[in-house]
């Protein structure tokens, strides 16, 4: 008889009333991309027990019969991309203990729990969360110091052991429901762009990459535009999952400097200011001078330092300017300040004596225009050269300027 019409004798069918598959009769997960017999055909041969009943959308079990440490056990294992099984509630462990009573293999048994990087720290190879756990009374005990794995009891409590001794029989748990995240990226325009995928986890490495742009490798390197890429990973039995990369770039200022080089005389102010082409940009200045006093770092759109350079010699001051805006750092821009140095008037004679009624010659040197004063009894107010002849005693004062 066979009452679900799955070909299967209801005498051999596990789940009679359910339509599978052979050789047990249960229906396998419900998966859109795994193959299915292509890992119920890969641990079979390899000598696994299947174990149906505990079948869910993201899982299939397979009794290793071969006793190993617990080590070797997980390590046997990742030879097929799978790890030990992973408990996440009372009824799957429950099921679990029910599926080997019902073949007939009893004793203890590896699970994937573990504390072996961390101890007192129990997490599951395949990093499943930890949503469940059945201790057996006193445990974990750590006996020895050493108890880093853990085995099922008959009665389904656990028992951490040591990983390298207890022989014993081991669950795999191949995972049908691989996860991974693609990354979002926020950035500047001028930046180079790289788009990546977290690792896969819950699936069967190893795992293949194949994203909307062709690309087949888990990381690239992708035009710095606003787009959007999705990425499709699959594992060793063609588990496959998907997820969307987006890139979102922001606008990089661009500054001006107003006026990009100026010449000033010691002792006055140099007034620049810059704009951007982006509202909101801030902008930082740093001043780099040359025998000058005066110049500051700074910062704000505009600023007005009072330069000075010693005498005799001139001077200046690169500022170099950065605009930014929301993280983004534009090119930086430069405005140079020439500082002339001040004139140094030399007078001869100074002091001159007169007789009333004479006159002197004075002459002005240092710069390259002369302006005198007072006019009294001078010959011209200009030039460097003037006759003087005062009636009384005469302080004349001579201002002289140079070419800048």
């Amino acid at each position: 008889m066979d009452l679900d019409n799955d070909g299967i004798s209801d005498l051999d069918d596990l789940c009679p009333c359910d339509a599978g598959v052979a050789p047990h009769g249960c229906p396998d997960p419900v998966s859109n991309t795994c193959d299915i017999d292509l890992i119920r055909n890969t641990f079979i041969n390899a000598g696994c027990i299947e174990l149906p009943l505990c079948y869910s959308d993201c899982s299939m079990y397979f009794l290793n019969p071969s006793p190993n440490s617990g080590s070797s056990a997980q390590a046997y294992a990742e030879t097929f991309g799978a790890n030990l099984i992973s408990i996440q509630d009372a009824a799957e462990n429950e099921c679990i203990i029910n599926e080997l009573n019902r073949i007939g293999q009893s004793g203890v048994i590896w699970i994937g729990f573990n504390d072996e990087q961390t101890e007192g720290s129990f997490v599951w190879y395949d990093q499943s969360p930890i949503t469940y756990t059945n201790w057996a009374p006193g445990e974990p005990n750590n006996t020895g110091g050493n108890e880093d794995c853990t085995q099922i009891y008959p009665d389904g409590m656990w028992n951490d052991l040591n990983c390298n001794t207890a022989n014993a029989k081991s669950i795999i748990e191949v995972n049908l429901c691989p996860v991974v995240e693609a990354y979002d990226v926020i950035i500047c325009s001028n930046e180079t762009t790289t788009i990546t995928t977290s690792n896969p986890i819950l699936g069967s490495a190893p795992y293949t990459f194949s994203w909307s742009n062709s690309s087949s490798t888990q990381t690239q390197t992708v035009p710095t535009t606003d787009a959007s890429y999705i990425v499709t990973v699959t594992d060793r039995y063609n588990c496959s999952v998907k997820d969307t990369a987006t890139v979102t770039t922001k606008p990089v200022p661009v500054a001006s400097v107003t006026p990009t080089d100026t010449l000033i005389c010691s002792g006055e102010v140099a007034p620049l200011s810059v704009t951007s082409n982006l509202s909101g940009t801030a902008f930082d200045w740093v001043a780099t001078p040359n025998n000058v006093s005066g110049a500051i770092n700074a910062s704000g759109n505009s600023i007005s330092h009072t330069l000075h350079t010693g005498t005799p010699s001139n001077g200046s001051v690169t500022y170099t300017i950065t605009p930014s805006l929301n993280g983004c750092t534009g090119t930086e821009v430069q405005s140079v300040v020439t500082v002339e140095a001040l004139p140094v008037i030399a007078v001869s004679p100074a002091p001159a004596t007169i007789c009333n009624g004479d006159s002197v010659t004075i002459t002005a040197t240092g710069a390259n225009t002369y302006t005198w004063s007072p006019a009294t009894g001078l010959n011209t107010t200009s030039g460097n050269v003037i006759n003087a002849s005062p009636t009384s005693t005469q302080n004349y004062t001579v201002t002289g300027t140079s070419n800048n």
